[in-house]
């Protein structure tokens, strides 16, 4: 998509981060979220708007760039993604499971406008 401000009537979707059946996970401690596809984490990832100010990075407490990750994601270049999620943060995997839905998605601008703000993509 393009970098265009985006109309929010027209905003993609959210794409729902796909789980682990509640009967399998009772028989151990696999991940419970499976993870997004490729396209599913671009088509999550579309739904930025590129903010001039963007309050999910002032709200994230390792201060990751979270447009521009998303902005890789996006395009693609997953390489380019995990190494913004290294700049500011040494544990990358561990940020999606207690920041993002505790204050990056929180603050999200879509939240105010529709209510689904952006999910982790990692």
């Amino acid at each position: 998509m393009s970098e265009q401000k985006r109309n929010l009537k027209a905003h993609p979707p959210r794409v729902p981060m796909p789980e682990r059946d509640p009967a399998e996970r009772i028989l151990g401690f696999d991940e419970v979220p499976l993870g997004y596809t490729e396209e599913q984490a671009r088509a999550e990832a579309d739904r930025c708007l590129d903010c001039k100010n963007p309050k999910c990075v002032t709200g994230c407490p390792v201060n990751i760039n979270i447009p521009k990750f998303l902005r890789e994601v996006r395009e693609g270049r997953y390489q380019d993604a995990a190494n913004t999620l290294r700049e500011t943060n040494s544990l990358p995997a561990v940020w999606p499971r207690v920041s993002c839905k505790k204050s990056n998605a929180s603050r999200c601008v879509l939240k105010a406008f529709a209510t689904i703000p952006l999910q982790s993509v990692t």
